[in-house]
C-alpha cells in the first residue's frame, strides 16, 4: 500500500524435536534524514507507543444481539490493540539535532515496525493472550550486549525473551538500531507452524504515523466474505464449520455460549455445505458480518489483507523481448498494453475506480554493479492518460463528459478501436454484465521526445485509481514503475529505401574513442558493457562482414529488417573467436541482394 508494507510469515519446524520458547523478532536498523546530507543517520530518535483505541467502520450498519447477555452490539465499533517501535529524525531546531538533514518542508517523517498478528491463546499458556510485542530495545553504543547489538545466538535469545520495553523517548540523538519481538510460544512440535505477520509504516509525525498504522491493522484484519458461494452458510454469527476429514473419527462439539445447551453429535459430514452444519464458537454475533439483521450474504469466511489499493499493472509490449522489434522504432518508442487493469473492482467498495494509466521512462541508466533494473528514483513520469468520465448534468439531465484536465491527456485518443477481444469476463458489479478482455494492442503511445537511436530506455505503465469518500475528499491509489535489465529497449535506425542504401550506409559512432555514450557497465551477459552500430542498412536481408586491415575476417552480423523495417545491426566488439578487438582501422562489406557496400571505421582504445 501507499504507506506499510506488510509481510506474512510462516515458520515450519521441520526438525525431528520438540522446539519450547519460541520468540519471533526483527532487529532494524532504519536511518531517517535527508540522505544527501552528510551523516544524516547520526540525529535520530526512537520511541514505543501503545494505543487501546476503538475505530469505527462507516461502511458496517450491522447491528446484532449478543448470545451471552443478550446486549446489542454495534459491529462497525471494532476495538484495535497496537504495539510500535519507531524512529524519526530530530530536527535542527532541537538539541542534537542536525539541520542539515530536514528534509523539507520538516523532519516529520516518522518509520514504525509493528505486529499485525500472530498465534495466540486466550489463556495466555501456549502463546501470548493477544498480539503484542514482548520487547523492544533501542542501541546506540558500540560496546558489548546488553548496551551494545547483540553478537551471537545466546545474546540475540536473551534480547528476544527478556521482556523489557522503553517507558520514555531515547534520549541523546544519535545512530540508533532497535529490536522488536513477540512471544514467548510455548512449543512447536515437528511439523508444526507458527505464523506471524508484520507491518513496517511510515507517517508525518505520530498522528500521520498512527492514522497508516490503523489502516495496516485493518487491511490484515481483512473482510468477512462469501467464498464457499452458499448464501445460507455463515448467517446469524455462526462462522464456524463443524465437519470432520475423516468420518470414521467423529467430533462432538460443545456451545461455549450456552453452558446448558446438549452436546452436538457424532459429526461425521465432511462438506460444509448446509446451514446446520455452521455454529456460533466464538460467542460474537458480528462474526460473520451480514448486511443488516434481516439480510445475510453468507460471509462465512474472514479474507485477511483486504483493503483498497492501487489496480493491478496491465501487461505491456516491454515486457516481453520477443517484441522488442515492434517497440523500438527511429529515435521513438512504441508502447502497448492490455486493459487488465480496469477489469478489476475494489475489494472494499466493491466498484472498479480505476481512472486512468501513466506511462513512465528511465534515461541515461549505466547499469551499476549489482543492479537489475532501475531503481525507484529513476523513473520520470511521461504522460497521464485519463479515461473520460460521465456525469449528468443536474440543469438539463443529460449526460455530460468530463475531459482530461491540465497535463493529462485523454486515454481515448491512445485507444485502437479496432483492437479485437480475446476474453469476456463477468462484470465483478454486475453478475448480468459481461466486460472484454483486450490484448496489448489495446492502447498504444508513441514516445519520440528526445530520445537517441541505439540508447538504453525502460519504459512501464501503470494504473491508478480515483474515488472520493464519504467526505467528499478526492482520493487516489496508483502502483510504482519498475524494469529488469530485459525490459531494456533501444530505438534503432529504421531501414533505407531499396534504391538509395548504398549511399546512406553508416557506422556510428565513427570513430570509437574507448566508449560511446550508450555503455553501460560490463557483465556476465554483455562482457564489454558497449556496441558499434551499422545503420541504415536497406529493407531486406544482408550480411554484415567485418574485416581487418590485413583481410581477417574479424566477425560476421546478420541482418533482417523483419516487419518493422529494422536497418539496424549491433555489434558488441567481440570478435568470432570471442575476444576484445584492438584498436585500428577496420573495414566492413554490406551484402544485400548480391550488391555489396564496403566502408571502414575506427576504433581506438
Amino acid at each position: 500500500a501507499n504507506n506499510f508494507i506488510g509481510l506474512e510469515y510462516t515458520i515450519q519446524n521441520v526438525g525431528f524435536e520438540v522446539l519450547r520458547d519460541l520468540y519471533i523478532g526483527y532487529f532494524v536498523d532504519s536511518d531517517a534524514g535527508l540522505r544527501s546530507a552528510p551523516e544524516f543517520y547520526t540525529d535520530d530518535g526512537g520511541e514505543l507507543r501503545s494505543v487501546d483505541t476503538t475505530y469505527v467502520d462507516p461502511t458496517i450498519t450491522y447491528v446484532c444481539q449478543q448470545r451471552i447477555g443478550g446486549e446489542s452490539k454495534d459491529c462497525a465499533r471494532q476495538q484495535l490493540h497496537l504495539d510500535i517501535a519507531f524512529m524519526h529524525d530530530t530536527p535542527g531546531s532541537e538539541n542534537g539535532g542536525n539541520a542539515e538533514d530536514d528534509p523539507p518542508p520538516a523532519a516529520d517523517g516518522y518509520f514504525g515496525g509493528m505486529f499485525l498478528g500472530h498465534t495466540t491463546d486466550p489463556f495466555g499458556e501456549r502463546a501470548p493472550e493477544r498480539v503484542e510485542i514482548h520487547t523492544t530495545q533501542f542501541f546506540s553504543s558500540g560496546g558489548t550486549y546488553p548496551e551494545g547489538d547483540p553478537r551471537n545466538d545466546f545474546e540475540r535469545y536473551d534480547l528476544l525473551s527478556k521482556g523489557t520495553k522503553p517507558r520514555r523517548p531515547t534520549g541523546q540523538p544519535s545512530d540508533y538500531r532497535y529490536c522488536f519481538s513477540g512471544g514467548p510460544f510455548a512449543e512447536l512440535l515437528p511439523g508444526e507452524e507458527l505464523e506471524f505477520q508484520v507491518a513496517f509504516v511510515i507517517g508525518a509525525k505520530w498522528p500521520g504515523l498512527l492514522n497508516n498504522a490503523l489502516n495496516a491493522q485493518r487491511i490484515y484484519n481483512g473482510r468477512w466474505r462469501d467464498v464457499d458461494g452458499i448464501k445460507e452458510t455463515g448467517c446469524d454469527g455462526n462462522e464456524t464449520c463443524l465437519a470432520v476429514t475423516d468420518p470414521s473419527q467423529p467430533l462432538f462439539w460443545s456451545d461455549p455460549c450456552d453452558s446448558l445447551a446438549p452436546v452436538v453429535g457424532p459429526i461425521k459430514n465432511t462438506e460444509c455445505d448446509r446451514a446446520e452444519f455452521w455454529v456460533d464458537d466464538d460467542c460474537d454475533c458480528c462474526t460473520p458480518l451480514q448486511i443488516d439483521a434481516t439480510t445475510c450474504d453468507g460471509w462465512e469466511s474472514l479474507v485477511k489483507w483486504v483493503g483498497t489499493v492501487a489496480p493491478p499493472p496491465p501487461a505491456v509490449t516491454t515486457e516481453d523481448p520477443t517484441l522488442h522489434v515492434r517497440v523500438e522504432g527511429d529515435r521513438e518508442v512504441t508502447v502497448e498494453w492490455d486493459n487488465t487493469s480496469e477489469l478489476v473492482a475494489d475489494p472494499i467498495t466493491g466498484e472498479i475506480l480505476f481512472c486512468g494509466y501513466r506511462i513512465w521512462r528511465v534515461e541515461g541508466w549505466e547499469r551499476p554493479i549489482g543492479s537489475t533494473g532501475p531503481t525507484p528514483d529513476e523513473w520520470q513520469l511521461v504522460a497521464d492518460l485519463v479515461k473520460p468520465a460521465l456525469r449528468v448534468d443536474e440543469d438539463t439531465g443529460d449526460t455530460v463528459r468530463i475531459a482530461a484536465r491540465g497535463s493529462q491527456l485523454d486515454l481515448d485518443l491512445f485507444t485502437n478501436t479496432e483492437a479485437v477481444p480475446t476474453d469476456t469476463l463477468p462484470s465483478p458489479i454486475d453478475p448480468g454484465e459481461v466486460l472484454l478482455k483486450y490484448g496489448i494492442d489495446r492502447y498504444k503511445y508513441v514516445d519520440d521526445i528526445g530520445l537517441k537511436n541505439g540508447m538504453i530506455y525502460f519504459y512501464d505503465v501503470t494504473a491508478y485509481s480515483c474515488w472520493y469518500d464519504t467526505l467528499g475528499r478526492y482520493n487516489e491509489l496508483g502502483s510504482q514503475p519498475a524494469a529488469t535489465e530485459t525490459e531494456g529497449v533501444r530505438p534503432r535506425w529504421a531501414a533505407s529505401s531499396n534504391d538509395s542504401w548504398r549511399d546512406r550506409i553508416m557506422v556510428v559512432p565513427n570513430p570509437w574513442r574507448g566508449g560511446a555514450d550508450w555503455d553501460l557497465q560490463p557483465s556476465d551477459a554483455d562482457p564489454t558493457g558497449t556496441h558499434i552500430d551499422f545503420a541504415n542498412l536497406p529493407d531486406m536481408p544482408c550480411e554484415v562482414r567485418i574485416y581487418s586491415l590485413s583481410g581477417d575476417l574479424v566477425q560476421t552480423l546478420n541482418h533482417d529488417p523483419g516487419a518493422y523495417r529494422s536497418g539496424t545491426v549491433r555489434w558488441n566488439m567481440i570478435t568470432r573467436n570471442g575476444q576484445d578487438i584492438t584498436s585500428g582501422v577496420y573495414l566492413y562489406a554490406v551484402t544485400c541482394d548480391e550488391e555489396t557496400e564496403v566502408g571502414r571505421f575506427t576504433v581506438i582504445r
